[in-house]
């Protein structure tokens, strides 16, 4: 989705320093540009080329590297709080792709820790169908047809799937496998054995307290 990045009111801000300008003008917030790639793949004079870059995307003089975090190759930068919500990712992936690389994606440090919380805590409630047995008795993993199918849907904007089979057939199996491999890649992954939840299960509340989801609502990646 394109326009403005940032709604809300963020927070972890600082006054700026030294420079001359009055701190309740200039208080800045940490900000996470997510680029394509690797860290290796980034010298210090790319990082600092794009980081120039920014700067005059942004028209922020002021603008400061903080470090550069694993995760694809993530930007730490300090930016003003008042042009959070001016900032466009359309702009800002043109600006970079000035210096030949690929912005992802962008938000405040804030909502991106927000983000990695909620997706730890999805995974540690999909434990029954992620430790589900994956592979035959002689640990073979048998090929299976459906699986392409079902993982061309996840490109998509918006996709439901339903996977049918009788008993056995090896439906908990192939998803296991799925929501393993989408994990590898960094992907948010919410996969639960629906047969094995309490009967008392009914609202998503209910859903929040029998995974012990207690801080990140299931639908955390929805709002």
């Amino acid at each position: 989705m394109e326009g403005p990045i940032v709604s809300g009111k963020p927070s972890n801000t600082a006054p700026a320093q030294g420079n001359g300008v009055h701190p309740s003008a200039e208080r800045r917030v940490e900000f996470v540009f997510n680029f394509e790639g690797s860290k290796d793949d980034w010298p210090e004079e790319k990082v600092n080329a794009v980081a120039e870059r920014l700067k005059r995307a942004i028209d922020d003089e002021q603008l400061k590297l903080i470090r550069v975090d694993l995760g694809s190759v993530r930007l730490v930068m300090s930016v003003r709080e008042s042009d959070l919500a001016a900032m466009d990712l359309a702009k800002l992936r043109e600006a970079a792709s000035d210096c030949g690389v690929t912005l992802l994606g962008a938000a405040t440090l804030e909502r991106v820790t927000e983000a990695e919380a909620a997706k730890t805590a999805l995974k540690e409630a999909s434990v029954d169908l992620l430790s589900w047995e994956k592979t035959l008795p002689n640990d073979r993993w048998m090929e299976r047809p459906e699986q392409g199918s079902i993982e061309a849907c996840f490109q998509r904007n918006t996709s439901v799937t339903v996977l049918l089979g009788e008993p056995g057939s090896g439906k908990s199996a192939l998803l296991s496998k799925i929501a393993a491999d989408l994990l590898k890649i960094g992907a948010p992954v919410f996969a639960l054995k629906a047969d094995l939840l309490a009967t008392e299960v009914r609202t998503e509340l209910d859903l929040q307290h029998e995974l012990r989801c207690q801080h990140h609502r299931p639908s955390s990646f929805c709002d």
